[in-house]
C-alpha cells in the first residue's frame, strides 16, 4: 500500500503529506492488525479479553469474507497456521497474500459491489465447508467490508436477480451502506447472524475489519457472526424510504410480508442464539487516529471534523471546502494546518458520468477552494477502489480550477453529470494504489501548508 511520488508533485509538502497518508493506511493493514489483537501462547490464544485454550477444542477451523480477507488469512496463518485444520476464504482479488497461503485454505472469488453468480457459487461453498464444523470445534472467522456482495445465498424463493436489482436500486438512490446491509441481512441465510447460526453451538471468534460508520457488528459485511436479530420492518421502512417498496422485486416483497408471521420462530432463536465473540481490529477512527499523529510530528496542527461523515458526497465536499476556505481567507487558520474526517458518503446518481463518492467530494471541493495558496483536499477509499473506478480518490488544489478552465472543462458541468473521473484524469489529479487489501471506509484530509 505505498502512494506514487509523482501525483504529490503537485503539493508545496508532498512527502510530508505522503507521510501522513501512509500512517493512515499502515493503521487499516490487516496483516498489522492480526499481530496486534491476536496473542498466541504454547496453551491457546487470547482475542481482546477472552482467552481459548487448545486443549478444550478438537479443531481450529477458518473461514473469511471480504476484501481484506487474504492479507487478514496470511496473519492468523502466520501465528495459528499449524494449528488451523482447513480454511474458506472468500475475497475480491488474488494478490500476492494468495501466494503465502497453503493448500489447506480453499479462496474463492465473487463479485463486488453487485453480487453474481460467483458470490452464490462462493456462499454455497461456505456452507459446505461449515457442514464439517462440530460442537467441540472453535471457528475462527474474518470478516471486512465487502462480503456482503461477495458472498449470497438468498433464502428460499428468492433469486439472484432479486438481489442483484435491488442492490442496484439501493446504490442509485444514494442509500448508505448501513440501510443497504440492513436489508441484505434480512435476505440471505448467512447474512443477519446466519453462518454463526449454522454451526451452534460450536464457539465462533470473529476478527473484523469495519467499514461501517460507527463499527456496528451486525452490519459490517451485513452481520453474518452476529448476534443481534435482523428486522424485516428495519428493510420495509428502508424500501418505502427511498419508494423503493413498490417498485422492488415482488419475490422480495412477499418474503418481507411472510416474516410477520414468522416472528415467534425468530423470538426463539433470539433466546437460544450462543454469543459469538466479535472484535473490531481496524476501523476508520483507528487510522484517522494515526495520521493525526503523524501529522502532529510533521509540525502540523490538527482537527478531527468527524469520524462519522456521510450524507451526499457532493454537499460534504462543498460544506467542508467553504468552511476551510473561510477560515483561511478570514485568518483563523494558523498554517501549517491539517483537517481531517472519515465516514462513507454517497452518491445519487443523476448522470451518465463515471466516478466514485471519494472523487465525486473532490470535485465539489474545486469551486470552492479556487485561487487558495499552498492548500489541498485529497479523499481516499482506504480500499484502493472508489466506486467502479482504478481510483481510490483525488487531489484538489488552489489551481485545480484554473487548470480545468484551461482545459475547457468547467467542474460544475462534471459534477452535474456525475463525472469526476475524467475531470480528475484530465488534470492527472487522480490517486491511484491498486487494491490495498484493506477497507475501512473513506479518509478526507484538508491541508494549508505553511
Amino acid at each position: 500500500m505505498q502512494f506514487s511520488p509523482q501525483i504529490f508533485s503537485q503539493l508545496s509538502k508532498p512527502e510530508k503529506t505522503m507521510r501522513i497518508l501512509q500512517a493512515a493506511l499502515n493503521a487499516a493493514d490487516p496483516w498489522r492488525a492480526i499481530h496486534r489483537e491476536l496473542l498466541v501462547s504454547n496453551s491457546g490464544f487470547q482475542v481482546g479479553e477472552c482467552n481459548y485454550c487448545f486443549d478444550e477444542y478438537n479443531h481450529i477451523y477458518l473461514a473469511g469474507i471480504g476484501k481484506a480477507v487474504l492479507p487478514m488469512a496470511r496473519g492468523i496463518n502466520d501465528l495459528l497456521g499449524e494449528r488451523i485444520e482447513s480454511g474458506y476464504l472468500i475475497a475480491k482479488h488474488m494478490d500476492q497474500d494468495q501466494k503465502c497461503l497453503p493448500e489447506k485454505y480453499q479462496i474463492h472469488l465473487g463479485s463486488h459491489p453487485i453480487p453474481d453468480e460467483q458470490s452464490i457459487l462462493a456462499g454455497r461453498g461456505l456452507i459446505h465447508f461449515l457442514r464439517q464444523v462440530s460442537n467441540r470445534d472453535i471457528l475462527l472467522c474474518l470478516i471486512s467490508g465487502g462480503g456482503s456482495a461477495l458472498m449470497t445465498v438468498p433464502v428460499p424463493g428468492i433469486e439472484l436477480d432479486d438481489i442483484r436489482k435491488l442492490t442496484r436500486m439501493l446504490l442509485e438512490c444514494g442509500a448508505p451502506i448501513i440501510e443497504i446491509n440492513a436489508i441484505r441481512s434480512v435476505l440471505d441465510i448467512l447474512k443477519g447472524g446466519g453462518l454463526a447460526q449454522m454451526i451452534q453451538p460450536a464457539q465462533t471468534v470473529s476478527l473484523i475489519l469495519s467499514d461501517v460508520i460507527g463499527d456496528r457488528v451486525d452490519m459490517i459485511a451485513s452481520g453474518p457472526t452476529s448476534s443481534t436479530l435482523p428486522s424485516w420492518r428495519s428493510a420495509v421502512e428502508i424500501l418505502r424510504k427511498y419508494s423503493l417498496w413498490d417498485r422492488c422485486p415482488e419475490r422480495i416483497r412477499l418474503y418481507l410480508e411472510l416474516q410477520k408471521a414468522n416472528l415467534p420462530l425468530q423470538e426463539l432463536f433470539k433466546r437460544e442464539f450462543q454469543q459469538p465473540q466479535n472484535l473490531v481490529i481496524a476501523s476508520n477512527r483507528i487510522s484517522l487516529d494515526a495520521a493525526m499523529e503523524q501529522a502532529a510530528r510533521e509540525g502540523f496542527a490538527t482537527t478531527m471534523i468527524s469520524d462519522q461523515m456521510e450524507g451526499e458526497a457532493s454537499e460534504v465536499g462543498l460544506t467542508l471546502s467553504r468552511k476551510f476556505s473561510d477560515y483561511i481567507n478570514q485568518g483563523r487558520l494558523k498554517r501549517p494546518v491539517m483537517w481531517v474526517g472519515g465516514g462513507e458518503t454517497t452518491v445519487t446518481i443523476r448522470g451518465n458520468g463515471k466516478g466514485g463518492r471519494n472523487q465525486e467530494l473532490a470535485l465539489a471541493a474545486v469551486e470552492p477552494m479556487a485561487g487558495l495558496v499552498d492548500v489541498a483536499l485529497i479523499t481516499l477509499a482506504t480500499d484502493g477502489e472508489d466506486g467502479p473506478t482504478d481510483a481510490a480518490g483525488a487531489i484538489v488544489t488552489g489551481d485545480t480550477y484554473a487548470r480545468g478552465k484551461q482545459n475547457g472543462m468547467i467542474s460544475s458541468d462534471y459534477l452535474a453529470i456525475n463525472n469526476s473521473y475524467e475531470y480528475f484524469d484530465q488534470l492527472n489529479s487522480l490517486i491511484r494504489l491498486g487494491p490495498t487489501g484493506t477497507n475501512v471506509n473513506d479518509l478526507c484530509f484538508l491541508f494549508a501548508y505553511d
